[in-house]
């Protein structure tokens, strides 16, 4: 086993509000809208905060990956942030023992914002992540943050 940390920030062309309902608070709901192709649907068990259990189904365009499911640790509604450990799908037990992301979410304007990610894993084996599997993970990271900032500008009544 090899442990790691990575982490990533990213400016976005929204509030921190916005973004942060969508993507955090209540991404259960939103993300199924803003990634249809990709996300089938989230299954929820519990109440969205700490404890909570979230399964996000894939479609078939997810290749080798029917579902993610992780655990809420943190849901900080006052300080933008959102902490959960990843539990079963995904690469876990395949090329993770365990997996924890934190994202921060901070305002950078009236409407822009920063969301700084910080991943903390292990792996199986002892091979540790090499450059171009980290820089997936977090590009997989943001890429729904991408896609929850294209839904909001599109569509400016959402979350305003």
């Amino acid at each position: 086993m090899v442990s790691g940390c990575i982490t990533k920030e990213e400016t976005f062309s929204v509030g921190v509000k916005r973004l942060w309902k969508v993507s955090a608070a209540e991404d259960h709901i939103y993300l199924p809208k803003i990634a249809p192709t990709h996300i089938a649907s989230v299954d929820v068990e519990g109440s969205g905060g700490a404890g909570t259990i979230k399964k996000m189904n894939f479609t078939s365009a997810v290749p080798g990956v029917t579902f993610f499911k992780s655990r809420v640790l943190v849901l900080d509604e006052a300080n933008y942030v959102f902490k959960f450990e990843a539990i079963e799908g995904g690469k876990i037990g395949e090329r993770f023992k365990s997996q924890v992301f934190a994202y921060k979410f901070e305002a950078a304007g009236e409407n822009s914002c920063v969301v700084k990610l910080k991943v903390e894993y292990d792996t199986i084996g002892d091979k540790p992540l090499d450059a171009e599997e980290e820089k997936l993970l977090l590009e997989r990271s943001f890429k729904i943050f991408k896609k929850a900032e294209e839904h909001l500008l599109a569509n400016p009544g959402v979350v305003a």
